[in-house]
């Protein structure tokens, strides 16, 4: 992936759903954050969320594939803005639409040992 994006995928089991036999929202949660982290520190500088939202839009079930998608929104030195879809794979049917943004700090994402 290009620096500012991200993918990351996972498939629904047993012990992601919740009581209504759907994938808790959490999960999916952790999905779009973990693509917005990976995407968010591409650039090899640290970078810190500062805020996070998500939206579900439709229910993801046991054996689903879920895919999050990371997109860089907006960028200056301090601040950037990610736009991460989740959808149900190979579908596209879109399950979750996270917002985030980071606060970027002026140092290396894994400083060398000294």
């Amino acid at each position: 992936m290009e620096e500012g994006s991200a993918q990351v995928e996972m498939i629904v089991t047993e012990e992601h759903l919740n009581a209504a036999q759907v994938c808790q929202g959490g999960v999916i949660f952790t999905l779009a954050d973990l693509a917005f982290a990976l995407a968010s520190n591409s650039y090899g500088t640290l970078a810190l969320a500062i805020k996070a939202s998500i939206t579900y839009i439709k229910p993801a079930k046991k054996g689903d594939l879920l895919i999050a998608k990371a997109e860089e929104f907006s960028r200056s030195k301090s601040l950037a803005t990610y736009h991460i879809t989740v959808f149900r794979g190979p579908t596209q049917e879109k399950i979750a639409f996270f917002e985030g943004m980071v606060y970027r700090f002026d140092k290396p994402v894994f400083p060398e040992n000294s």
